[in-house]
């Protein structure tokens, strides 16, 4: 991966230093690959510092509009995580969701995204915070692709958050698995562990 922006390492939830990922209004840049295609789960620990419209914990796509697979933590308008997928790059194919909380600045969150067939399920700190029907990601490379970074940036504004333990699953996790995750302590850490089959 390469950083754009201001980015480095800060405390994690454990008050471990250099433990999390902080991006100072900075992403990066992952490689292209096909990262996303039918069911997937993803999850992360975030904490934000400042409400960035339209921040992404990341952004897999080809471009505005075309192919994203989005797990958005503050939306333009609504300051709420979102998730949301594209096919192609018709805007109207794209599926909108909103869960029905917004991440307090400067306390951490687990947060999951997971597709289960056409289903797109949220949940925060282990909790289902909303259901939705989904499209289901194309299997294609994505070549435009960022953690922090939207590809409709510079309209949507860079992460200005702590992220750790991104993790990126080829399966929709069970609401069990999701818990699990959330309570689980990794004692043996890796900084830039994202992509778990």
């Amino acid at each position: 991966m390469e950083p754009g922006g201001s980015v480095g390492f800060g405390p994690d939830r454990f008050s471990n230093p250099y433990g999390a990922i902080y991006l100072n209004i900075g992403y990066y840049t992952v490689p292209p690959g096909v990262y996303f295609s039918g069911d997937f789960t993803i999850l992360a620990w975030v904490k934000e510092v400042s409400y960035q419209g339209g921040a992404r914990l990341l952004d897999f796509g080809n471009g505005l509009d075309s192919d994203n697979v989005i797990a958005a933590i503050c939306d333009m308008d609504s300051e709420m995580p979102r998730p949301r997928i594209f096919v192609g790059i018709d805007y109207n194919s794209a599926s909108d969701y909103f869960p029905s909380a917004v991440l307090q600045l400067n306390e951490w969150y687990h947060l999951a995204y997971v597709l289960n067939g056409t289903n797109m399920t949220m949940y925060i700190n282990g909790e289902n915070v909303g259901s939705q029907d989904s499209l289901i990601p194309a299997y294609i490379v994505r070549s435009s692709s960022f953690i922090g970074r939207s590809n409709w940036y510079p309209g949507d504004q860079d992460a200005n958050a702590y992220l750790d333990e991104i993790k990126i699953y080829n399966r929709a996790l069970s609401p069990d698995e999701v818990a699990y995750d959330m309570t689980v302590i990794k004692f043996s850490k890796k900084r830039n562990s994202l992509f778990n089959n």
